[in-house]
């Protein structure tokens, strides 16, 4: 894990942030871009950033990213920030660990987090087909349907999502 937070200050806001790489590549792969993410997301915001190096595949199957997930946010908790004044964050397969974390905590019954934010999550692992740009409309009312699937979600979760 690793804490950005602004100068001279402790927040009493937390970003939890999930990095991408198809749950294969780590933060040390990825490591400048999510932390220069994080510096920005800390200067903007006020609040701290916990960036979650969670383990990846092949060496580390399912469910080892969503456990260390689990472990980074119940951290958050432990040092005090309140469940209200944290955001979980990811993109890419961090995004699909995002909302697969907080699934996992409305099935628990755990503190839920004030908000989401996902970007380009990936959620479908099963889905093997792909469309080129050029197929056109072929798969336009599939994705009417993936478009419907955060109102859901958001009512499900009875939060905020940002997709």
């Amino acid at each position: 894990m690793e804490w950005v937070q602004p100068r001279d200050t402790m927040p009493d806001r937390a970003i939890l942030q999930l990095h991408g790489g198809a749950y294969t590549r780590s933060l040390e792969d990825n490591g400048i871009t999510y932390r220069r993410a994080a510096v920005q997301y800390s200067k903007l915001s006020g609040a701290g950033v916990l960036t979650v190096d969670y383990r990846v595949a092949p060496e580390h199957p399912f469910p080892a990213a969503l456990e260390d997930a689990l472990l980074a946010y119940k951290w958050l908790l432990d040092e005090g920030y309140q469940p209200e004044h944290i955001i979980i964050a990811g993109d890419s397969a961090g995004g699909g660990l995002t909302l697969a974390m907080t699934l996992y905590l409305r099935d628990h019954q755990m503190p839920m987090p004030a908000a989401l934010i996902t970007m380009s999550a990936w959620t479908n692992l099963n889905y093997k087909r792909w469309t080129p740009p050029y197929v056109g409309d072929e798969k336009q009312e599939e994705m009417r349907f993936w478009l419907m699937i955060p109102l859901g979600l958001q009512k499900k979760l009875r939060m905020q999502v940002f997709m």
